[in-house]
């Protein structure tokens, strides 16, 4: 709170305030974080203050922050990971996303679910990582990180870019012999075998890459407001559209474990497509429509969370 206090010059905050209402913005960011740094001995991106800005918000990510995967900590991960009697629910990022993607999906969650956030590179506490434009290599990136602790009961959830991921990642898995999910959840995204002509917002130039980001909805408008956090996000987006843009379907073996998939009825994406993805498995696809946009998952991590624990029963 004292920290709040001082870098934004007040003394009328609360732990549930706004830090852009109050004031905030990025240079005055990247100086709490530099204090929190150096309190808490962490590394923190101001990524944190687009899925949580409040004190008590911050405060959470920070708590959570060691119990998280990271490639470079995989003591820890075990602490999350081995444990035998709950499932870990194994979360991958959209476009844009990090491991505070899905915070709202986690608190619904009850405590027979570990979940397992991913961080991938050049974001968050691996920024100074290059960023990876393809679907192959997000994948060796994140089976490099969990192929050690496959042998307890998992499920694995992606959204958008997230379930090429997940679905490319179960193939990998399933060449090298290792347990597969008991579950796949994919939200956002046709199946993979669909034909689709997509725009490709990757090498738009500037203003008219944002316009169309800025349509598809997902971006805070915090970072739309600032000419400086769009120029540090934009890398991010930019390299995570073109994995998916340039991302190439090879029809490989079924599956044998169930596919849930979820879509908004407003994004562009038939029913026809959706269900797609029982082409993928020979084990019973379920599937879901939600109000709202490409993003719906944000207004419905309640009915999501309660989708992913009905199928894990």
């Amino acid at each position: 709170m004292n920290i709040w206090k001082e870098v934004l010059e007040t003394n009328e905050i609360t732990v549930n305030n706004n830090f852009f209402q109050l004031g905030g913005n990025s240079v005055l960011a990247i100086r709490i974080i530099s204090y929190i740094e150096k309190e808490f001995s962490l590394k923190l991106s101001f990524d944190l203050f687009f899925t949580g800005p409040s004190i008590f918000e911050i405060a959470e990510t920070i708590k959570n922050y060691k119990t998280e995967i990271r490639q470079t900590d995989f003591t820890k991960a075990e602490n999350i990971l081995m444990q035998s009697d709950k499932i870990n629910l194994i979360c991958l990022p959209f476009a844009g996303g990090n491991v505070n993607s899905y915070k709202g999906l986690q608190k619904q969650l009850t405590d027979k679910f570990n979940m397992v956030n991913i961080e991938l590179p050049g974001r968050g506490i691996r920024r100074k990582e290059a960023l990876l434009n393809n679907i192959e290599a997000i994948v060796e990136d994140v089976y490099s990180q969990l192929k050690k602790y496959l042998d307890q009961p998992y499920a694995i959830y992606g959204h958008s870019m997230g379930t090429l991921i997940a679905y490319e990642l179960c193939k990998k898995i399933q060449t090298q012999n290792l347990p597969l999910p008991i579950h796949l959840f994919v939200s956002g995204k046709s199946g993979p075998s669909a034909h689709l002509n997509y725009t490709k917002l990757h090498d738009l130039p500037k203003n008219q890459f944002w316009i169309e980001v800025k349509d598809l909805g997902g971006v805070p408008q915090e970072i739309l407001n600032e000419p400086e956090l769009m120029d540090y996000f934009e890398p991010v987006l930019r390299a995570d559209l073109k994995a998916v843009e340039e991302y190439q379907y090879k029809n490989g073996s079924q599956f044998n474990f169930p596919i849930t998939t979820i879509i908004g009825d407003q994004e562009n994406i038939t029913d026809e497509n959706a269900i797609l993805w029982q082409k993928e498995t020979t084990s019973p696809l379920y599937f879901h429509k939600f109000p709202g946009n490409h993003f719906f998952i944000f207004n419905n991590f309640p009915q999501l969370a309660e989708i992913i624990m009905t199928g894990l029963q």
